[in-house]
């Protein structure tokens, strides 16, 4: 792994980090240290895969590689108050 990957955990694929470059071996395996938005953690590189920047999201998702349905709120969430997400209200009737 290089310094400045992106990556994922394989079990949290909403915990998104970079690739310090920095690492720690405990005999026989490698620890990589990744920079997650609230601090840094060691993992091991079976638990990590690389973000996929540009693939398309139809085939990411065909291959089971998408976040969870909670990582999916918290996105809309966050959209939302951020004022970029319309107001779409298809095929609702206001009737007075």
């Amino acid at each position: 792994m290089q310094a400045g990957t992106s990556v994922r955990l394989k079990a949290d694929p909403g915990r998104v980090g970079v690739v310090t470059g920095k690492t720690r071996e405990i005999p026989g395996k490698i620890y990589w240290q990744i920079r997650f938005p609230d601090g840094f953690e060691f993992y091991q590189e079976i638990h990590l895969e690389t973000l996929s920047e540009g693939k398309d999201p139809l085939e990411l998702f065909s291959q089971g590689k998408f976040g969870r349905a909670k990582d999916l709120r918290g996105n809309i969430t966050h959209i939302r108050l951020t004022g970029r997400l319309a107001n779409a209200n298809i095929g609702v009737n206001n009737v007075a």
